[in-house]
């Protein structure tokens, strides 16, 4: 059997296709044209390992183009790759505008099944080859029902509106085609999901493939430098987006379920400060995310300026070499209920660390919906629990290394290998999954 997995979003692509690889599977990575490249520079296969190649025999760039266009009939998108040529649209080349159903039926041809994530699911539609599993990598699935998109529709002009909508109809009758959805987001995700007849598999991605950084000196200059810091001071460690202001396009209640409350961490580190407190501890922060000037501009305002240490954005294998040396690692505090955690906390939950995140699933719940326990997360429901929980873990050491060896024994045991043998399963017999009919229209 051989399995492509089309798209490489946060290199959930690549990390899947080497679990499967390790499981004997003959699994292939196939690229999108714009993956890897522009603002997803970072999400490149090299950035993730420091073993490339062994697996460069297993990727395949392709020419499909993971955007809404790819959705659209082929004589569309040649009437706006014209419109587009002529005017030279925002300096957009051409050949990433979109991708025919031609190109798709050309890149999967060999393999006897397809994951995927993305267009791939209307491109699939479109070609005749719906996807034997699609996981959706945005909350509210990409190019269907994400806020990203729906909260622009109503700003857009005409023609693009139409164009817009069109493209998610199809995206929409893709995913709806698909052998089976895959999700661990419970929230929009599974009410977008629902909207359209689709019962999604609760199946988390096994989207973190731990390696160990060979040598020290293989790391950039920038993480050695992080690294002497958190030997020579206790480093309360962020590598999530900066995600706090609305930028405006969306309403509250969209802006509630979007942000990711990154001021309530420098908030709650600078009244620690402020209680002459834990001295000898740094805040680290990653400049990522459209926030960072404004977080920047808060910690200067709250005066801790001199406690924080800004960290460059840097690829996953040597953030994954970053995080054991952390003494706590922050995710998001999204407010959302029964919202599981993105790469971030997958990645801390795997260095040992103590994960302090947003956690707000009922007694039970989690263990109800994954069929798993839950992991030991140090549970934020607002902004006046995080100086309370970093001053708990700051306080007591032996907690915190405890909380940190439970997180990894549990991070191995139900999300690495174990993990990737369940989507193995799935793909050896589709027919166990069971689909609704489909009666609502998309």
């Amino acid at each position: 059997m051989k399995i492509a997995i089309v798209g490489n979003m946060n290199n959930n692509g690549f990390a899947l296709m080497r679990y499967l690889r390790d499981l004997g599977a003959d699994a292939h990575l196939l690229l999108y044209a714009n993956d890897g490249v522009d603002s997803l520079a970072h999400f490149r296969p090299e950035s993730d390992t420091w073993h490339i190649d062994r697996w460069r025999p297993f990727i395949h760039q392709t020419n499909i183009v993971n955007g809404l266009c790819s959705a659209l009939p082929d004589p569309l998108q040649r009437a706006l790759k014209l419109w587009h040529s002529a005017r030279h649209y925002k300096g957009k080349r051409v050949e990433r505008i979109g991708s025919s159903a031609r190109d798709f039926r050309h890149a999967l041809a060999r393999y006897d099944k397809v994951i995927g994530s993305g267009i791939s699911a209307a491109l699939g539609y479109r070609a005749g080859m719906p996807l034997d599993v699609f996981f959706p990598y945005s909350t509210g699935v990409e190019f269907l029902g994400s806020q990203a998109l729906t909260s622009r529709l109503a700003q857009m002009g005409p023609v693009r509106r139409t164009v817009t909508t069109l493209a998610i109809k199809a995206q929409c009758a893709g995913v709806r085609a698909a052998h089976a959805v895959v999700t661990a987001e419970h929230t929009l995700t599974k009410t977008v999901l629902s909207s359209i007849d689709v019962v999604p598999i609760s199946l988390p991605i096994p989207m973190v493939y731990c390696e160990t950084a060979p040598y020290l000196s293989c790391l950039s200059g920038a993480a050695r430098q992080t690294i002497d810091q958190m030997r020579t001071s206790r480093m309360v460690l962020s590598c999530a987006r900066q995600l706090w202001r609305n930028p405006g396009h969306m309403s509250q209640d969209e802006w509630a379920r979007e942000s990711k409350n990154s001021d309530w961490l420098i908030r709650g580190f600078a009244e620690l400060v402020a209680a002459g407190r834990f001295e000898d501890t740094t805040l680290g922060l990653t400049e990522y995310g459209p926030d960072v000037s404004a977080s920047k501009a808060l910690c200067d305002t709250l005066g801790i300026a001199n406690r924080v240490a800004w960290i460059p954005k840097l690829p996953r294998r040597e953030v994954l070499a970053l995080l054991p040396h952390a003494f706590v690692i922050v995710g998001e505090f999204k407010q959302v209920d029964e919202m599981l955690w993105g790469g971030t906390g997958w990645e801390a939950l795997s260095a040992g660390r103590p994960l302090v995140h947003s956690f707000r699933f009922a007694d039970g719940r989690f263990e109800a919906i994954y069929g798993m326990p839950r992991p030991p997360v140090c549970a934020v429901s607002s902004a006046t629990d995080v100086p309370d929980v970093l001053s708990r873990l700051l306080s007591r050491s032996g907690e915190a290394d405890l909380v940190g060896q439970r997180s990894k024994r549990w991070f191995d045991e139900y999300c690495g290998a174990g993990l990737a043998a369940k989507w193995l399963a799935l793909l050896n017999d589709p027919t166990s999954v069971m689909r609704p009919l489909l009666t609502t229209p998309c």
